[in-house]
């Protein structure tokens, strides 16, 4: 490659997308901004001008990115309730939103919110929020994904 980092700055569109298909091996997609040429042939250049630094540098990145999604999986495990299918009639959903508490009560063939029975809890978030939105992660009752802030379970 015969790029340097001073000619990054003032190259056209032409010429960064000629030095970016020669620097990844393969045709650059044609969307890509100027910048983010720029930033990905730096990096090549930048990279192989030490080469003996950047392999440790990249593995060091992945384990300290993979240790904290794993530990991120975890906080997230502990703070989660049983899948809504599980909950038993009677229990109350409450939820803050925006600074009002929303309470949903579980019945043995779907949920009762202000006084109307709803099959599901989407239509509920949907409701109380304006938007579509996943009910059993809205109101945090699902295993995968996390639980949300504001969330209460309780048994009446």
């Amino acid at each position: 490659m015969t790029a340097s980092l001073e000619a990054l700055g003032d190259a056209d569109r032409p010429l960064l997308l000629k030095a970016l298909s020669e620097t990844i091996d393969i045709d650059p997609p044609t969307s890509i901004s100027q910048d983010m040429m720029r930033l990905i042939i730096g990096w090549q250049i930048q990279a192989s001008d030490s080469p003996g630094t950047v392999r440790p540098l990249v593995r060091q990145m992945d384990q300290h990115f993979a240790a904290k999604d794993l530990a991120s999986e975890k906080k997230a495990s502990h703070r989660q309730l049983q899948p809504h299918a599980q909950l038993s009639p009677g229990t109350q959903l409450i939820r803050e939103w925006r600074g009002e508490a929303y309470c949903v009560e579980v019945l043995e063939k779907g949920f009762v919110y202000e006084g109307q029975h709803y099959g599901s809890l989407s239509p509920i978030a949907k409701v109380i929020t304006g938007s579509h939105r996943s009910g059993p992660q809205f109101f945090g009752t699902v295993r995968e994904g996390k639980a949300l802030r504001g969330l209460y379970a309780q048994v009446v």
